[in-house]
């Protein structure tokens, strides 16, 4: 089942700590979790569904942002490349999407290209079992394989 899933748009003030509703900047279906591009210029949201366009995959949108309303313009969506993503960042570098999908816990890569948009997957990789905190220099951690 496709989920409506709403963007909305706040403002904090920061004399009062009040946050107040500013509108609907974009619809989208069940956005979970977004990241801004360092530039200021792109918003991207994971979609968390487990069928989206596929099986066992979810989505990712992209939205470029109208510096003058600071609405949202939808651009493009891609699948996840795993089903209900619930985690989405951008690198340090500005250059690649990581977006990690809850069911069947995997992370799945993407460079952004020019316009905003996202490529094909550049890499995947698969939680296939967790350590102990003994194993990994004394801090727990998760053993990741290129699916």
């Amino acid at each position: 089942m496709q989920e409506n899933g709403f963007l909305l748009q706040h403002e904090e003030s920061p004399e009062t700590a009040q946050i107040t509703e500013l509108g609907l900047v974009a619809e989208t279906t069940n956005p979970s979790f977004v990241v801004m591009r360092a530039n200021g210029r792109f918003l991207y949201a994971v979609n968390e569904v487990g069928n989206y366009k596929s099986p066992n995959s979810g989505g990712v949108s992209a939205f470029p942002i109208d510096r003058a309303t600071g609405k949202l313009i939808f651009l493009y969506e891609v699948p996840s490349r795993g089903a209900d993503p619930c985690y989405i960042t951008v690198d340090k570098t500005d250059k690649y999407v990581l977006v990690a999908n809850y069911t069947g816990g995997s992370i799945a890569v993407f460079p952004i290209l020019s316009d905003g948009k996202l490529g094909e997957a550049s890499g995947r990789l698969k939680v296939v079992s967790m350590t102990s905190s003994e194993e990994i220099s004394g801090a727990p951690g998760a053993c990741l394989r290129r699916a």
